[in-house]
């Protein structure tokens, strides 16, 4: 048991290790300048950083329940144990990382769905970040799509209302002029 409680540290290691500076420099600098973000990157990149340090924490515990286990308790465990253990554990990190990597996917939409129905955004004016939350929301760009007809399906997709009206100067609230 004890020998799995290290294990279970090594992989807690490795995921807290996987999980430190994802692109937060980068995200930070665009908040504290003001400027706009040209990609989901930064999103993705906190996101799979906070769900990476849970997955560690998780190992943590474990560790720690195995190796107070071995200490206090006097249990003789097959030789095989270990090797079983230890693979089977990394089998686990394996299915965890895959199934992380879906639940940013979708925390992701969950996100930005409720982002831009509350904050007007305008996808005309980035046309790169547009296609992106376009490919996380399932709509390809085809060939004969206008900005017009493709944003038109993104909004429709994500159960937006028409874009905010520039008559006037009237702008998205999130805009600096």
């Amino acid at each position: 048991m004890l020998g799995l409680g290290a294990c279970c540290l090594i992989f807690a290691g490795a995921f807290f290790f996987s999980a430190f500076g994802r692109d937060r420099a980068r995200f930070r600098s665009s908040l504290v300048l003001g400027t706009m973000i040209t990609s989901l990157e930064p999103l993705r990149g906190v996101l799979q950083s906070k769900v990476r340090g849970q997955v560690g924490a998780c190992f943590l515990v474990a560790a720690g329940f195995l190796i107070g286990a071995a200490v206090t308790l006097d249990l003789e465990l097959p030789k095989l144990v270990l090797p079983a253990g230890a693979i089977g554990l990394a089998v686990l990190s394996v299915v965890l990382l895959f199934l992380q990597g879906q639940y940013v996917e979708n925390a992701m939409r969950r996100f930005l769905q409720a982002h831009l129905r509350e904050f007007p955004f305008s996808f005309e004016d980035n046309l790169a970040l547009t296609r992106e939350i376009g490919e996380l929301f399932g709509i390809p760009g085809a060939t004969e799509d206008t900005v017009e007809s493709y944003v038109g399906r993104l909004r429709d997709r994500l159960g937006l209302k028409e874009a905010p009206s520039k008559l006037f100067g009237r702008r998205a609230p999130h805009y600096r002029t």
